[in-house]
């Protein structure tokens, strides 16, 4: 299973078509594709069965595959627990390891301990272990949501702000604690390429970089991969950049998307600059030169009053 994203299709020059671009590139959406998937038509299985699938949806959007280690090979379905009576494991790999027939792989172990999941993630032959404790009751609403969400027959039904927003914190917390160290973890020992150094960064302080950027920067950097486009699509990040360049108006500081507040506004500014520029490039009119008689003016004047 992969997550395909062609994002220079709906980009121009201006890199402002970006707030035009579908909400199925989004995490939120993907998490709901791969629920549906992985639960089925019935969507059954408890809060434990939830976390490990979300858990397995971000490791799958960085890359990352399910493998076996019986038989060596990349597998797309898991059997995951309702509920995690006793520990369990899932394995993941890279293709590119796959296709070199390298045995290193990730290992991922499952725990409830009272109402937190806990996850350990290491390499198979590594030593070095990350840990990440989950409260079940925090995300439990959440993810309910989403299941009943994902669970319509059309597939395409939409989900609100809120709702998104505490899937994309439960998707920080994941990609951040466990998806990028281990993925750096096992391309440094198979001598890959390690995820580029700012996708290593802290989520905390990306967000602080793209805080510093234009807005018309910031929608370009959306295009870049799904995490700057998660990073970007802040609501209170795109109310500042419309407070900074264009001020605010009351008629639009209550219940709006401010995202696409701020894309209405660049575009009529783009609109006004483009309409003065071919203004300025009109040729001027010259009209005929009329001579000047202020010289006469004086002659007489100094004439009459001698005499």
């Amino acid at each position: 299973m992969s997550k395909k994203r062609n994002f220079s299709q709906v980009t121009d020059s201006e890199g402002i078509d970006s707030f035009e671009l579908s909400e199925i590139f989004s995490e939120p959406n993907f998490l709901r594709k791969v629920l549906l998937e992985e639960l089925g038509d019935n969507g059954g299985g408890g809060i434990h069965k939830l976390l490990a699938i979300t858990v397995h949806a971000v490791l799958i959007e960085s890359g990352l595959v399910g493998f076996d280690p019986v038989s060596g090979l990349q597998t797309d379905r898991f059997r995951f627990p309702d509920e995690f009576h006793s520990p369990f494991s899932l394995s993941y790999s890279l293709p590119a390891l796959l296709r070199a027939n390298v045995t290193d792989y990730i290992v991922l172990r499952f725990l409830s301990v009272g109402r937190f999941i806990q996850i350990y993630g290491s390499l198979v032959k590594g030593s070095w272990i990350h840990r990440l404790s989950l409260d079940e009751h925090r995300f439990s609403p959440t993810l309910d949501l989403v299941r009943a969400n994902s669970c319509k027959k059309d597939g395409q039904g939409s989900l609100n702000f809120s709702l998104e927003n505490h899937v994309m914190e439960l998707w920080r917390i994941v990609k951040d604690g466990l998806a990028l160290p281990l993925l750096t973890d096992l391309c440094s020992e198979t001598h890959l390429p390690v995820p580029a150094c700012f996708v290593r960064l802290p989520t905390e302080l990306k967000f602080k970089i793209l805080e510093s950027l234009p807005g018309n920067d910031i929608a370009r950097m959306e295009c870049v991969c799904s995490e700057m486009r998660y990073l970007a699509s802040g609501d209170d990040l795109w109310r500042r950049k419309v407070e900074q360049e264009f001020g605010v108006h009351l008629y639009e500081a209550y219940r709006t998307i401010w995202k696409r507040v701020f894309g209405s506004r660049w575009k009529e500014r783009k609109k006004r600059r483009e309409m003065r520029k071919k203004r300025s490039q009109v040729e001027p009119c010259y009209f005929p030169c009329v001579p000047s008689y202020d010289h006469l003016f004086g002659y007489y004047e100094s004439y009459f009053s001698d005499s």
